[in-house]
């Protein structure tokens, strides 16, 4: 749970240790079998008139460390600068983040602006109270916000003098244009609506600057011509400047004809010249045009954002009107980019009126190129899931058929079935993706996000911007499906909504590259490469002792949080422990086994204590489909794909046979060399034996044979052993052979380079301890440099397993013992 476990948490709002409930007894055997059918009986189809549901401050274990909401880690609200710059890209940052920037860059020392640095997160809470209404003036804000906190303080002398300074600084450096957006309902559409027209304000004024410098070409085209032109042209005499005034012009250029190498050009070209100039002289002097234009519901609220219309339509008629205004604007700048077409290759002089003509006559979007596409003001069609699904399916997908660079918003309930079906009363079922849909679409970008990921909500944002293709952007809401304030607040309720895999982030960028890995990202999300977030929760057992649990954080982890979804709970009795199984376990469980178990997952209620609650059979199926969906994203995504696997495992198995035949010659080699230098050593022998028999005298042959005696004998390679020798040396080399293979020691740590796929997550996680080859292929660097937990990390995520961990370097690392464990794997 990455994106809800960072919160920092005050000893204020620290709520009490869990505390596991007592083991059950054993000895009630007869009164378990009966309660435990009516237990199997609830599972299968749960009452809502049980009184054994979770009390309302019942919280998912893994999130009682946020009980008490603490918003000092919300990117919300948000400061953006509609008007300012000119990248195109919209600026954007948390207030914390612009206030930490600002502060430091004019107080940088440790004792500048020292009383408003102990106070901005006082002045942070004071503005977010204040920009609870969305589009609110940040300089405004800041100001009645820095006001009140000088109240609030009531500082005197230098003290006051200082906050007062620091203050104005801060108001001083915070953009005129700047709005702060709250995380609400219509953020995320806000959000996409500024990015847009942000974009397009910029696009419009480089196609004005180009339009402009077309024209000026053209007219001075039409200049030079005049100037050939009989009549027209100047002659650099002033008649009234002649004595007597008896000069006569026009008797000159009669006489002198025309200039000599000047040829005018054909009447067709210059008719062509003055209708291209005409459309580009009315497009500067039209009047400004929307930078974007917003398509919404009659139930939708309006977003009354600056530069940006707004057309009201019905949910069956919202894609149609959208494509319809989309058309009427191309169709009035198709005029405009025929025209700056014709004058440009009038002006390098490569028209050719065969290939040409048509340029001012049937162009159409079609034939747009990428930047005219990009020129075109943005269109947003947005709507809920709810009121879009049905009978406005069809139509958005015939929208993202076209072609046509249109943005379509759709907003999403995490918990809530997207077809508008009653997901309380039965939450099971294959749950209908929109995302997935605008994936198979295969050439629309696809920006799945959160309202509370503003970072990558943006990035999907930028990417849709950077190709003239439909967008479709999913975001999740940040309430409860009832639409009610969440217990938790919306920052951790949204977070819990991805981590629970209740709404995976993803990009699909067609822009992204040719290869299905460039174009699909998956990252974001908490452990992207595992089925759920782990989450580590410390409390103490019925006894007081201290324990460590791992509990995933699963959609039915997800369900507890929504109201209408507390009925497919219920708190178990004090029942031996073996009758009932984790909900994770039971999902992994073939399905015939899978029936006959009661999943539960682990709730706190507000004093502490710990339940085990029984989760229904319904919501065990939606958890089931949760977990499938995700799957199926992993292997997009490239995480634990099955012919990923098999292709390292062939890859594997290939170069351990390789392996295998070279020590075979290598051996073989060895054996022939042996056998020629034994040979070689008997001929030598014989040769000086024979030469002692022939030449020697008995002396020497006596000092020879007592010489030999005494001698140590020559180690020689037998082909067979003989049995004492089998039993003295082989017996225990097999047996010292069998000791290390029940039980292997790890070496160091190493990676299979020639298995890297160059992938950046162990380079991502620690550069020092990972580094690429001249192969760009990951090896080992600087052991010293990274921990043995980061090296168990890298090789749970490692897509091809070719990181190795081998033996902890530094035998003082925390949690040793459980990293030992969870590298085994990997060895």
């Amino acid at each position: 749970m990455e994106a809800t476990t960072d919160q920092p948490l005050t000893e204020a709002n620290t709520p009490p240790t869990p505390t596991l409930p007592p083991d059950a007894p054993n000895d009630n055997a007869p009164a378990d079998a009966d309660l435990l059918r009516s237990l199997h009986a609830w599972h299968v189809s749960p009452t809502s008139d049980t009184t054994d549901h979770p009390a309302a401050d019942t919280l998912p274990a893994a999130l009682h460390a946020f009980r008490k909401p603490d918003d000092s880690d919300c990117p919300h609200p948000l400061l953006v600068s509609p008007e300012s710059g000119d990248s195109g890209e919209l600026p954007c940052l948390p207030l914390a983040d612009w206030l930490k920037s600002r502060i430091n860059a004019f107080a940088p020392e440790e004792g500048d602006a020292r009383i408003l640095k102990d106070n901005l997160v006082r002045l942070e809470q004071l503005v977010r109270v204040a920009a609870e209404t969305p589009g609110r003036n940040a300089a405004a804000t800041l100001l009645a916000a820095g006001q009140e906190l000088e109240t609030e303080l009531g500082l005197n002398g230098a003290d006051a003098l200082q906050l007062h300074e620091g203050l104005a600084r801060l108001q001083a450096d915070c953009p005129k244009d700047g709005l702060l957006l709250p995380l609400r309902e219509d953020t995320p559409v806000r959000l996409l609506v500024l990015a847009l027209s942000h974009a397009a304000r910029a696009r419009q004024i480089a196609l004005t600057q180009r339009v402009s410098r077309l024209a000026g070409q053209l007219r001075e085209l039409i200049r030079v011509d005049d100037s050939k032109t009989p009549g027209k042209r100047q002659t650099g005499f002033d008649p009234a400047g002649m004595q007597g005034g008896r000069f006569n012009a026009d008797a000159l250029d009669k006489l002198l004809g025309p200039a000599r190498g000047a040829v005018t050009m054909p009447p067709e070209k210059r008719k062509r010249l003055e209708q291209v100039l005409e459309i580009l002289d009315h497009h500067l002097s039209a009047a400004p045009r929307a930078q974007a234009t917003v398509v919404r519901s009659p139930d939708s609220p309006a977003l009354t954002i600056p530069g940006a219309a707004e057309v009201e339509a019905g949910s069956d008629a919202l894609c149609e009107k959208a494509i319809e205004i989309f058309d009427s604007q191309a169709a009035d700048h198709a005029r405009l980019f025929g025209a700056m077409r014709v004058g440009s290759l009038e002006a390098e002089g490569s028209y050719i009126p065969e290939r040409h003509d048509a340029l001012l006559g049937t162009f159409e979007w079609k034939s747009f190129d990428e930047g005219e596409l990009l020129a075109l003001p943005p269109v947003v069609a947005h709507e809920s899931a709810e009121k879009l699904a049905g009978a406005g399916m069809a139509p958005l997908s015939r929208l993202m058929q076209s072609g046509r660079p249109i943005h379509t918003f759709v907003s999403v309930r995490p918990a809530a079935a997207p077809d508008g079906s009653d997901s309380a009363t039965d939450p099971g079922g294959v749950r209908f993706e929109i995302g997935y849909l605008g994936v198979s679409h295969r050439e629309t970008t696809v920006n799945q996000s959160s309202a509370a990921r503003p970072e990558h909500f943006l990035l999907g944002v930028k990417q849709s911007l950077a190709g003239g293709r439909p967008a479709l952007h999913v975001v999740a809401s940040a309430s409860q499906t009832d639409g009610g304030p969440s217990p938790l607040g919306s920052p951790v309720h949204s977070n819990a909504a991805v981590a629970s895999r209740a709404h995976p982030l993803f990009h699909f960028n067609p822009e992204g590259g040719a290869t299905w890995a460039r174009r699909f990202d998956l990252d974001a999300n908490p452990a992207p490469n595992a089925a759920w977030p782990v989450v580590e929760l410390d409390c103490l057992d019925a006894a007081g002792a201290a324990k460590t649990l791992s509990l995933p954080f699963t959609f039915a982890d997800f369900c507890l949080l929504e109201e209408g979804l507390r009925g497919h709970f219920r708190v178990l009795p004090a029942v031996a422990d073996a009758h009932f199984t984790p909900l994770p376990e039971v999902l992994d469980l073939p399905p015939e086994e899978a029936a006959e178990r009661l999943p539960f997952i682990w709730g706190i209620a507000s004093d502490g204590a710990m339940r085990r609650l029984l989760v229904s059979r319904p919501l065990l199926q939606a958890c089931r489909d949760r977990r499938n969906f995700w799957r199926t994203l992993q292997e997009l995504g490239g995480a634990d794909n099955e012919h990923v696997t098999a292709a390292v495992q062939r890859e594997r198995d290939q170069l351990q046979a390789k392996h295998a035949a070279e020590l075979e010659q290598l051996a073989q080699k060895a054996a022939a060399d042996i056998e020629a230098a034994r040979k070689d050593s008997v001929r030598g022998a014989m040769a000086r034996l024979s030469e002692l028999l022939l030449n020697g005298t008995p002396e020497t042959l006596r000092a020879t044979a007592l010489s030999l005696a005494n001698s140590t004998p020559i180690e020689t390679t037998a082909s067979e052993p003989t049995p004492e020798t089998a039993s003295e040396e082989v017996a225990p080399d097999a047996g010292e052979a069998a000791e290390e293979e029940a039980a292997p020691e790890p070496a160091a740590a190493y990676i299979d380079s020639h298995l890297c796929t160059s992938c950046n997550d162990c380079i991502n996680l620690n550069s020092r301890l990972f580094v690429y080859n001249a192969d760009k292929q990951a090896t080992i660097g600087d052991i010293s440099a990274g921990t043995f937990a980061q090296l168990v990390k890298a090789a749970q995520k490692c897509p091809s397993r070719c990181i190795h961990p081998g033996k902890p370097h530094n035998p003082d690392e925390p949690n040793l013992e459980k990293l030992v464990a969870q590298a085994k794997p990997y060895q």
